[in-house]
């Protein structure tokens, strides 16, 4: 376990769950470009969440659907706790679509952390002679 990570990931959800808590949050933009910049905020908040929880789990018998796995389900879970948590907050609102562009956040960034991983990989196997 890479607890360099882990501790991040731990400051990550906090800043998530203090910027949750915060009533009436408003960036001074106006109707779609408000909702734009709020909803493009969700997705850059998970996909940063997720990166720090792929790093923070160890590998798991080299088998990368696992991880994706867990990485998503747990990224997920979080996202929707979060919405819980918005529900309760006056002036904020959790609702089905703050989680699916958490989703959107989370899908990226365990795309593109697979494909790395997967070329890292077959990087690892074709090496010749090299000492693993």
């Amino acid at each position: 376990m890479n607890y360099k990570y882990l501790s991040l990931l731990a400051l990550w959800m906090a800043l998530i769950f203090y910027l949750s808590s915060v009533p009436h949050v408003g960036f001074g933009l106006e109707g779609y470009e408000e909702q734009f910049f709020r909803k493009s905020i969700h997705i850059v908040i998970y996909g940063i969440l997720t990166f720090l929880m792929w790093f923070s789990i160890p590998r798991l018998d080299n088998r990368l659907a696992k991880k994706i796995l867990l990485c998503a389900l747990l990224s997920i879970f979080y996202a929707i706790s979060d919405e819980a948590h918005q529900s309760f907050v006056p002036g904020r609102c959790g609702n089905v679509k703050g989680v699916l562009f958490d989703l959107a956040g989370i899908v990226l960034a365990l795309i593109w952390l697979g494909r790395r991983q997967r070329n890292v990989m077959k990087a690892w196997v074709k090496t010749p002679n090299a000492q693993h």
